[in-house]
């Protein structure tokens, strides 16, 4: 009989919020106690929350503002591969064949995305990708002409 190899994934997790976010601090530390805030072999997820400073005076202006303002903890925690989900496109998906791909092909940066139909289209952002699956254009929550002009029309 085969026997199964197990893989132990170490994970560190910085979940970056935006103020008021006690529902979902309340959430995190019920799903995750044992490793909220704690930084155990197996790992840690700890709460970030927007702050305002001198520096930067508005909260979080999207998901790439707060990586860039919380760039500098990731470098002193020698990080060298980022898995970034903003809060809105939480989906299921498995994030290991995700980074398995990632790993294997290795480019610079590797973006997983969804078709989305004409109806729910002007409320995500949309990429526009060629042939070899490269990002060609993009439009966050396109409307009008901006929206056709995201569209791929296919033809028999």
């Amino acid at each position: 009989a085969k026997k199964k190899k197990i893989h132990y994934v170490e994970f560190e997790i910085y979940v970056l919020t935006q103020f008021n976010s006690a529902s979902l601090n309340r959430q995190l530390s019920c799903a995750y106690a044992s490793n909220m805030g704690g930084y155990k072999n197996e790992g840690f997820i700890e709460v970030l929350a927007a702050q305002q400073s001198p520096k930067n005076p508005n909260w979080f202006q999207g998901t790439t503002d707060a990586v860039r303002q919380y760039l500098w903890l990731f470098k002193e925690h020698n990080a060298l591969e980022f898995l970034v989900l903003a809060g809105d496109h939480l989906y299921r998906m498995d994030y290991e064949r995700f980074i398995q791909v990632h790993r294997e092909t290795d480019p610079n940066i590797t973006i997983a995305a969804l078709p989305m139909d004409k109806k729910w289209a002007t409320a995500f952002g949309l990429m526009k990708i060629d042939e070899e699956g490269r990002i060609i254009k993009f439009a966050e929550k396109p409307k009008g002409g901006q929206l056709k002009a995201m569209q791929v029309s296919s033809f028999s």
